[in-house]
């Protein structure tokens, strides 16, 4: 897990106002991510000891990811996104359906990197394609503020010698899944009105949830309280999201840090790029 990104051709770093952002999104569709879900049996109770997620959470989760990455690709401070995922094909086939991507596509630099990435992977692509630039470091569930510092860093970058750590910040949200939801089943991902398995069985195998779906329908215990279709309110306190607890809006977050703002003056050595050798 601690190998570097694979080379790629991505623009190289320019001196240029706004931030680049570095993350990453966990592809539950895939073999990657998808392999290290356990599915809950239908119908079957929770069990302790061995902790499962139902298809409508890992859905909802997808959707989460995905609508974290467009408010980042958005937000005015930003001037570039590098996403380092596990298969970047299937990621790059459902963005291009979405019309926010499709406007800034220029600016979203996705990288199949065929691993989970460590922190050895993020420090390395960095390291090759950007040196000199303001960089932001987040977490896959962590999104930029509008307010905030950000539109002076992006101008005036870091203080020297300065790194700073960030810690996320509760707030509760609502947002829309109503596109990236039409996306996702244009593709045979899920089902609008079934909220199972993906519809073509795909790399993960499952029963299908039958009735109205609740990744849409705004029911149940997934929601705070009802929504009109395609809105969602993000509340992952509730004890369903327990696989999941640490998501960009869980109040046991503070005190931890989710995002990290640097800038290297130079590329780094083997040596250096070893100190960060470590799971995210």
């Amino acid at each position: 897990m601690g190998g570097a990104a694979t080379s790629v051709a991505t623009p190289a770093a320019e001196a240029r106002s706004g931030l680049s952002l570095l993350t990453t999104m966990q592809w539950f569709y895939g073999p990657t991510w998808g392999n290290t879900l356990q599915i809950c049996p239908e119908r079957a109770a929770l069990s302790r000891r061995k902790p499962c997620v139902k298809w409508v959470n890992v859905h909802a989760r997808q959707l989460e990811l995905l609508e974290v990455l467009r408010r980042n690709v958005l937000h005015a401070a930003v001037s570039d996104l590098h996403l380092l995922v596990a298969e970047a094909p299937p990621v790059e086939a459902l963005l291009s359906r979405l019309r926010w991507y499709e406007k800034r596509k220029h600016m979203l630099h996705v990288v199949g990197i065929a691993e989970r990435p460590s922190f050895r992977t993020y420090l390395a692509y960095a390291s090759r394609h950007l040196v000199g630039r303001t960089v932001v470091f987040l977490n896959q569930d962590v999104y930029l503020m509008p307010e905030g510092r950000w539109a002076e860093l992006a101008t005036s970058g870091l203080p020297a010698r300065h790194t700073y750590f960030l810690s996320r910040y509760h707030r509760r949200t609502d947002y829309d899944v109503r596109r990236s939801a039409e996306a996702a089943s244009s593709l045979g991902l899920l089902n609008l009105t079934d909220a199972g398995a993906p519809a073509d069985g795909g790399q993960l195998q499952g029963r299908r949830l039958q009735g109205k779906s609740r990744l849409l329908q705004g029911k149940g215990k997934l929601f705070a309280k009802p929504a009109a279709w395609g809105q969602r309110t993000c509340d992952m306190s509730g004890p369903s999201y327990g696989v999941w607890r640490r998501t960009l809006c869980s109040k046991i977050n503070f005190g931890s840090y989710d995002a990290y703002v640097f800038s290297l003056a130079s590329p780094l050595s083997e040596a250096h790029l070893s100190l960060f050798d470590f799971p995210q």
